[in-house]
């Protein structure tokens, strides 16, 4: 990508792609020129695609990313309201419990981690449906979840250092690599810790390679100011495969993620989703995300 492809006033956030380290860059065609950005944690949350500002795109893998991430978004994240998550930890937990269950069937030797570590584990809805013969350790900024995350058993950190001795680890990251300033140092950062060769990984992404992202460009619900990264299946092996190179990577769909009408409109009708219809609890099933299981090769 030249400078000269991007507005003047627009630093290259990338040289090189993180994904697959081509120089096939280039600003996304399914984008508006329009900017605004976020003011509030609602706004980062779930703000509409004006508050995205450039995003540019990998020509060889697809993968594409906000070239002006908001610099508050630490300063966001402690602000949210814990309250609004909450809204729907019953069928995160149900949901979880599906995940689970899929990467086991899929690989066995996941069932043998005595210890489990979870990066924005919020209300630790993935951790929760471990039994209580694990270590269960959760790396979260917001401090509000630590009343549900005591009455857990869960302890939370909010550095990985916190947690090392514990070994080996299976080490889940759901909804959060997209969140990175850079996704590869972040992969790469695991990959690099002692005794990383035995831990286990599961990764969730928004699946950007999904029909109706590709139709609606970045007017699809889950491009937001807080996603900073946007993945398909296919970059999502390739960055894995990539960072962790001793380890097999099996990527799969996500299972149905259940929700209530709230749940929806907080993405695509912010406005309403705190009015009497926001409140009707309406079962609403969709399927959003890809996953990856990187475990050691045998």
């Amino acid at each position: 990508m030249s400078e000269l492809e991007l507005p003047q006033d627009v630093t290259c956030r990338f040289d090189q792609c993180p994904v697959c380290e081509r120089r096939d860059l280039a600003p996304f065609s399914k984008h508006t020129d329009e900017y605004s950005p976020p003011s509030d944690w609602r706004d980062f949350f779930y703000g509409p695609n004006t508050m995205l500002g450039p995003i540019s795109q990998c020509g060889h893998c697809g993968f594409h990313y906000l070239e002006k991430p908001s610099e508050k978004a630490d300063e966001f994240y402690r602000a949210a309201d814990v309250d609004d998550y909450l809204n729907l930890e019953p069928q995160r937990v149900s949901y979880f419990r599906s995940v689970k269950t899929t990467a086991i069937k899929r690989h066995k030797t996941l069932e043998n981690y005595k210890h489990v570590v979870d990066f924005g584990c919020a209300a630790g809805n993935w951790l929760e449906v471990f039994g209580d013969d694990k270590t269960k350790v959760g790396v979260e900024l917001n401090s509000d979840f630590d009343p549900v995350l005591k009455k857990k058993n869960i302890r939370r950190v909010e550095n990985y250092d916190e947690i090392e001795g514990q070994l080996p680890l299976w080490i889940s990251a759901f909804d959060f690599v997209e969140h990175m300033e850079d996704p590869y140092s972040f992969l790469q950062f695991l990959s690099s810790k002692p005794g990383a060769e035995k831990n286990s990984y599961i990764f969730g992404v928004p699946d950007i390679g999904r029909l109706w992202a590709k139709w609606l460009g970045s007017r699809y619900y889950l491009y937001c100011p807080m996603h900073f990264n946007y993945f398909d299946a296919g970059s999502l092996r390739h960055i894995c495969e990539r960072a962790f190179p001793s380890h097999d990577v099996d990527i799969f769909n996500s299972p149905i993620m259940f929700t209530n009408l709230k749940g929806v409109l907080k993405w695509i009708a912010p406005k309403l989703s705190n009015t009497k219809l926001g409140k009707l609890n309406l079962p609403l099933g969709y399927r959003a995300n890809v996953m990856a299981v990187v475990t050691p090769k045998s």
